[in-house]
Formats: C-alpha cells, sequence, structure tokens
C-alpha cells in the first residue's frame, strides 16, 4: 500500500528529519544501465497478479463517537446510492449497512480480510493498472488507474456481483505529477492503494527512477546490490533500501521503507524467467503503522504476456474532475479541501480516451469558471483542510482499494 495514506487523512504521524548526508556512492553506470534495460524490456507487457490481504486495526474511537460515525456513514452511502440512480431502497439499505460496517471495524479495531486481482498493462510509455474485488453487501469493485506522461486519471466503479449491474462509483479524477506519473505517488487515497515501489516490484519499473529521487549504492555482493535513498513520501521523511539480485537480472528482491511511526517491507520469493525477464513467483509485504495497523499482503504472479494497444474507456459515466490546475505534487488534503469548497480551480468534463492538453485546460477554466483567473498548472497548492467526523468517515471509506469507499 502507500503505507496506509489514510494516515494522510488523519496526520498521525510526528513530524521528524531524517539527514540527507552522505551515506553511500554513487550508482555506477553499470547497474543503471542494467535496471534501465530490465524495465524497457517489459514496457510492453501485461502482468496478472492475484493479491490477498489480512489488516489487524486497533481501535482508533471511542463507543460513542463510533456510534455518530454508523450513523454518518450509513447516510453518506444511501445518499450517494441514490445520486448514482440506485432506486431499490431495500438494496440501498443494506448496501449502507454492510459497508458501513466494514468502515466501522477499522474505527473499533479488529481484523479484515481482502482477495483482489489485478492487472497491470503497460504499452510503451502509457500504464493502465485494474483491479476488481469482491466486497460485503453483494458488490464487486473495479478499480482503474491510467498513467501517461506527467499525468493521470483514477476511477472506481461499484457493481453487483449477481449481474454486473451498476449501483454507484466515484467520478473520475485526474492529477498532474513533477514527473512520470507512475513514479509518484498517487493522491487519492480511494483509488488503487498502490505507491511507485509497488510498480517496481510488481511490473519491472526502474527503483533509480521512483519518486524523483538521489539513489545511492549502498552495497555490493556476488549476488546482490543494495541502494539507498533518503526522500520525502507525503510530507513525511523516508529511508528506502532496496535489494537488487544480480543473480537475477536486477530484479528487486527486497525493498524496506521506514516513516516515522511506520515500516513497509517486500520480500520477493522463487524467481523465474517469464518472457524474458525474472519475476517473482510470490511477493509479501508487511507493513506496521505504530498504535493502529499492521498488514500482511501476498501477492502471487499469474501470468506475464505481451500487451495490446492500451485505450482507456471509462464505463463510470459521470464528469472527470481534473485536478491538475490546483499545481503538482497534490496531497489528500488539498483535494478534499477544494472538493468541499467547490474550488474554482477544479475543471469538469466528459472522458474520451485521451488528457486534454493544457490549453484545452485552460479554455475549459475560463469557460466553467467566467471571471477567474486561470492559475499557473506548475504551481504547488495549498489549501487550508476542511474536516470533521463525516469527512474522517469518508477517509476510511475513500483509503480502501477493496471498494470500500
Amino acid at each position: 500500500m502507500n503505507i496506509m495514506t489514510f494516515l494522510r487523512v488523519l496526520s498521525l504521524a510526528a513530524a521528524s528529519t531524517v539527514s540527507a548526508a552522505a551515506w553511500g556512492d554513487q550508482v555506477p553506470r553499470s547497474l543503471a544501465d542494467t535496471l534501465q534495460q530490465r524495465e524497457q524490456h517489459l514496457s510492453s507487457s501485461t502482468l496478472d497478479w492475484q493479491f490477498t490481504d489480512e489488516e489487524l486495526h486497533r481501535p482508533m474511537m471511542t463507543p460513542a463517537q463510533i456510534q455518530v460515525a454508523r450513523i454518518a456513514g450509513e447516510k453518506s452511502w444511501e445518499e450517494r446510492s441514490r445520486k448514482a440512480g440506485a432506486k431499490d431502497e431495500n438494496e440501498i439499505k443494506s448496501s449502507a449497512i454492510a459497508n458501513t460496517e466494514q468502515a466501522i471495524t477499522v474505527l473499533q479495531g479488529g481484523s479484515l480480510k481482502y482477495s483482489n486481482g489485478w492487472r497491470f498493462e503497460r504499452d510503451g510509455a502509457s500504464t493502465l493498472v485494474t483491479g476488481t474485488t469482491k466486497s460485503l453487501g453483494g458488490l464487486a469493485t473495479t478499480q482503474q488507474q491510467f498513467y501517461e506522461g506527467d499525468l493521470a486519471l483514477g476511477v472506481s466503479l461499484f457493481s453487483r456481483l449477481a449481474d454486473g449491474t451498476k449501483v454507484s462509483g466515484i467520478d473520475p479524477a485526474v492529477w498532474r505529477t513533477a514527473g512520470d506519473s507512475i513514479r509518484y505517488p498517487n493522491p487519492l487515497t480511494w483509488n488503487l492503494d498502490l505507491a511507485p515501489e509497488h510498480f517496481a516490484m510488481l511490473v519491472g519499473l526502474n527503483p533509480l527512477t521512483l519518486y524523483g529521487a538521489k539513489w545511492e549504492l549502498l552495497s555490493t555482493t556476488a549476488n546482490a546490490w543494495v541502494i539507498g535513498a533518503h526522500l520525502s513520501v507525503g510530507n513525511f521523511p523516508a529511508t528506502f533500501r532496496v535489494t537488487l539480485d544480480r543473480l537475477h537480472g536486477g530484479a528487486p528482491s527486497d525493498i524496506k521503507i521506514t516513516k516515522p511511526r511506520q515500516s513497509q517491507e517486500f520480500h520477493a520469493e522463487g524467481f523465474r524467467l517469464r518472457e524474458g525477464a525474472w519475476f517473482p513467483d510470490k511477493v509479501h509485504v508487511v507493513s506496521h503503522v505504530a498504535d493502529m495497523l499492521d498488514t500482511d499482503q501476498v501477492w502471487t504472479l499469474q501470468s506475464v504476456i505481451p500487451s495490446q494497444p492500451l485505450h482507456l474507456t471509462l464505463k463510470q459515466p459521470n464528469p472527470v474532475h481534473d485536478y491538475r490546475l490546483l499545481g503538482i505534487g497534490l496531497s489528500e488534503k488539498t483535494i478534499q479541501s477544494a472538493e468541499m469548497g467547490h474550488h474554482h480551480d477544479i475543471v469538469y468534463y466528459q472522458w474520451n480516451g485521451q488528457f486534454p492538453s493544457a490549453n484545452d485546460i485552460a479554455k475549459l477554466h475560463q469557460r466553467q469558471h467566467p471571471g477567474e483567473a486561470t492559475p499557473d498548472p506548475k504551481s504547488s497548492a495549498s489549501l487550508p483542510f476542511v474536516g470533521g467526523l463525516l469527512c474522517l468517515v469518508g477517509g476510511v471509506w475513500m483509503f480502501k482499494r477493496r471498494g470500500v469507499s
């Protein structure tokens, strides 16, 4: 996960600093070339992974607060279902209760288990990720994220398991990053809780390109290189250590990330040559968030095949919320504040298969918000956070990648 992008909503981690003083040597050109060649070799591959997750949540609210959150959550779910076109009152009510209870489990403490299927499709500079989940209340969730250049789009769609009928969804959203979007964090906690390190481990992304960070060589043995970096992720200082297997083409075998009050470790098992590149049969991911959450994930590789040309057609009919005029390096707080405050720098349009140009966005902004100055999309946005108990419950929902949104 992003390690618990939920923390962006709750802001639980304490501030601290990590020294960026030299702690290793410059990465040799031969290693950089090896990693880049591996990524290029896989740049037109489709990978299917099966994913299971067990979460142990610790209590975060008192019983009285839980009851208020339960009422607010059910009301929010009912309103969202009606807005999306659902008409069967019994179905609306039962779905609201079932999904709210799953969020309450997070708030009051308890164990949750999930099983998902994930497909990663790469076609040169474009990547499409699709996750399908069975959730409580008889719903299936399909979440997608589309990366192209410095832009990304996320969308979530809910449907009934019995007949596949659409029930509701979350409006598609577009955001812009400081560089190639797949190499930077996802600000939308409700959509595909995957971080750049997942893509390095699961689809062959070059670790040296993640987060725009300066990576250093920490050690070299006959079997492995170890690289590391100090950087900031979601306003939290983080230390990354990545072990690259020299016997398997530089494929990552271990990734360890430490942040204030948090840690996450990836471990690969059973390397096998697939489509000319080494991949693990399984990847174990163990995460710890102090006083809140422990998770144990297992990713199992199903197949690696050549990709077909990518073209994203959205089944979610609602208009896209384009956030790129809010700036780059967006946080969940910035987006929530903009949406709750009906911010005039959000642009809306129907998806036609490609991202509108910057010029098109400027014209849409002028048409949708007459009299408002069009901001510089390259700036970094800073909006006050607007929140409350309902926002907290919404944050619990939206942080879940499995359709509890």
